[in-house]
């Protein structure tokens, strides 16, 4: 169990807790920086009594991660710890899986890839230019050697004595404001954060035509193809192989992710909570309300974790055949 918590100390703090304290939570949230900025596991559970149920979740998102990384957590909870929640919502972003050729040989990018990961990702770039997908595959398959001879891990442990690598950027202090993994863009956006947020505001017009072109996505087909149905299908195997039940979630991006959508229309989804249409969610979609085009701020995340608490509920309580969307 100790290695998990040493393998990912530098991508989550948040997960030590959930080690050490295997029978405390019996739900889960995994996914990327859609998971780790915007979701509040005390509203969550806050909220869940206000419906009737009980729950204690924690919010096990890690930034930037794609749906091969999350897999890979996922099927190292199942065996490295006792973790057994009774769900996990998961957020399946970044089913195709790019790599920065400067980021191949980081610890950050070489813990998750293992031969099985690496398979995987390099399938997931089908759909690219073949000077891309080459480039791509080439920064992978770096990273799946340096995982084999532990590159990663060396470089991140002799920069920590190398007084001429700038410092990381500190965390935020535990597993986030209220302890339990959630931490809001508005914690520890620094200066780079509110370059990110200015660069939102003087480019609105791209955000609004991103949202007048939902529609169209929400609906499409042939978007599906068989590595993103596969890629769907670990995850959910994952997920139960921790002895829980899978739920996916979609989250208030700009882009909807008409595969998902496809895929549980096609069935092979067994729930699904929908909450990336801003015609039927037009407060998650306010400019006041957000971070940046694809992330809430505080205030978002709030109304977003309130809303994602009640379609749960509903899921739970069967008020919705085949899952809320």
């Amino acid at each position: 169990a100790g290695q998990l918590v040493s393998d990912l100390r530098d991508v989550t703090p948040m997960l030590p807790d959930v080690e050490q304290h295997p029978e405390a939570y019996d739900l889960l949230f995994v996914g990327s920086s859609r998971v780790y900025r915007q979701i509040s596991p005390k509203l969550f559970d806050r909220r869940m009594r206000h419906n009737g149920h009980r729950f204690r979740s924690f919010n096990a998102g890690i930034p930037a991660a794609k749906s091969v990384e999350v897999w890979h957590l996922l099927r190292r909870l199942a065996v490295d710890t006792a973790v057994r929640p009774r769900y996990v919502l998961v957020e399946p972003d970044g089913l195709t899986v790019g790599i920065n050729p400067e980021n191949e040989a980081t610890y950050r990018e070489v813990y998750w890839h293992g031969a099985s990961e690496t398979a995987l990702a390099v399938r997931s770039l089908g759909g690219h230019k073949n000077v891309v997908r080459g480039e791509m595959t080439l920064s992978h398959l770096k990273a799946f050697m340096y995982n084999r001879l532990s590159v990663g891990r060396s470089r991140a442990r002799l920069s920590e004595f190398d007084g001429r690598r700038p410092r990381r950027p500190e965390r935020p202090k535990g597993a986030g404001p209220d302890g339990d993994g959630w931490v809001p863009f508005d914690v520890s956006q620094g200066e780079t954060g509110a370059e990110r947020r200015q660069d939102f505001l003087d480019h609105l017009p791209r955000y609004r035509r991103l949202i007048r072109r939902q529609p169209e996505l929400l609906e499409a087909e042939g978007c599906l193809s068989a590595y993103h149905a596969e890629m769907l299908g670990r995850l959910e195997s994952a997920v139960r192989e921790l002895g829980a039940e899978p739920v996916f979630v979609l989250s208030p991006a700009t882009r909807p992710r008409c595969e998902v959508h496809q895929a549980f229309r096609d069935g092979l989804l067994p729930n699904l909570i929908a909450i990336d249409d801003a015609a039927r969610h037009p407060r998650l979609y306010k400019i006041e309300n957000r971070f940046d085009a694809e992330h809430l701020n505080r205030e978002g995340s709030e109304i977003y974790t309130r809303l994602l608490a009640d379609r749960f509920a509903e899921l739970l309580d069967g008020d919705v055949d085949g899952g809320p969307r």
